[in-house]
Formats: structure tokens, C-alpha cells, sequence
């Protein structure tokens, strides 16, 4: 603005604060595009208990590709904090998207919060 203030509209929660720890979703996602078989994956804070918030992954595989939460979770112990490790990941055949064709991180908060993990 012409006062000099920056207003942050909705990126701010592509941080994920893990009780005193920070996680930003696109180094977590970064990562998971390395995995062999990850065609898409978004990476968003999940409520918890405990430490307020954690991460949370979606995930589409490539064609004739499956992987499982464990196989995820083993891959990325080599290269990120384990406090940055998605506790919960879901795999889905489309991520959601919004009308302008972005990644819908509100929609996969909504279906993170309600799903058990299963295949979509």
C-alpha cells in the first residue's frame, strides 16, 4: 500500500507451524517431487493436538505407479528434520484444483481433515 504495509492474503499458510518449529510446505513438496513415481504432491498443515499443527500430504503417482505412506515416509527420513515428515499422506488420482488451475490447498486441508488415508 502507499503507507508501506505488506498484507499477506493467503500464502501464509503454506507455512506450517509444528509447535515452536516451522515447516514450509514447498521444501517438504520439493522433496517429494524427487520420489520416483510422484507425479504431483501438495504438502498443507493439519490440526493436532499436540503440537498445534503438522504436515499433511497429497499425493498423485504416476501412472502404474503405487506407492504407500510407509515407502513415503522411509524416502524422505534422508532428507528433511523428521519433525518435517508428513504424518499423513493420501493419495488421490487428481488433486484438487481451483478455477484458474492452481493447487485447491483449502480443498486438500478439508479432505486431509476427514479421510483416513485411502486410495480416491
Amino acid at each position: 500500500t502507499a503507507d508501506g504495509y505488506i498484507f499477506l492474503v493467503d500464502r501464509k499458510k503454506d507455512m506450517i507451524n509444528r509447535g515452536a518449529e516451522k515447516i514450509c510446505s514447498y521444501d517438504v513438496e520439493n522433496e517429494l517431487y524427487l520420489i520416483p513415481g510422484v507425479e504431483e504432491a501438495a504438502v498443507v498443515g493439519m490440526p493436532d493436538a499436540l503440537y498445534g499443527e503438522v504436515a499433511a500430504a497429497v499425493i498423485k503417482c504416476r501412472p502404474g505407479v503405487e506407492l504407500t505412506q510407509d515407502q513415503i515416509q522411509q524416502q524422505l527420513q534422508n532428507r528433511l528434520a523428521k519433525y518435517k515428515i508428513p504424518v499423513k499422506i493420501l493419495f488421490l488420482k487428481e488433486l484438487p484444483a481451483t478455477p484458474n488451475g492452481k493447487v485447491d490447498k483449502k480443498e486438500i486441508r478439508r479432505l486431509l481433515c476427514n479421510k483416513k488415508g485411502d486410495k480416491q
